[in-house]
């Protein structure tokens, strides 16, 4: 069953929050790991970049970036049960809602 053009999901929208607050939050963490690591930026630089030419994941992003991963589960698992597309369905909400 195809949805109406204007149909919005509250639940998307609350996701698209959560992705929201996660991905500054996960770069602070990242940036204050690195900082009190007293690791070269190159070296931070290259371990990441041969995670992804070893096999294409990104496992070390998937470590430091964990409210990003919840955010993008919960996405995820809501698009599959529902047929709604996050983005599609939840982003006049999430837009008319408090400091989007």
């Amino acid at each position: 069953m195809a949805l109406p053009s204007n149909f919005q999901c509250p639940e998307c929208a609350a996701i698209l929050r959560a992705l929201r607050d996660a991905i500054p939050s996960d770069l602070r963490d990242l940036k204050e790991s690195w900082l009190t690591s007293g690791r070269d930026l190159g070296e931070l630089r290259d371990e990441m970049l041969a995670s992804f030419a070893q096999d294409g994941s990104p496992d070390l992003l998937e470590t430091h970036y964990t409210r990003t991963r919840e955010a993008r589960r919960r996405m995820a698992e809501h698009e599959a049960l529902t047929g709604h597309t996050v983005f599609t369905h939840g982003l006049r909400v999430a837009l008319s809602g408090p400091n989007f």
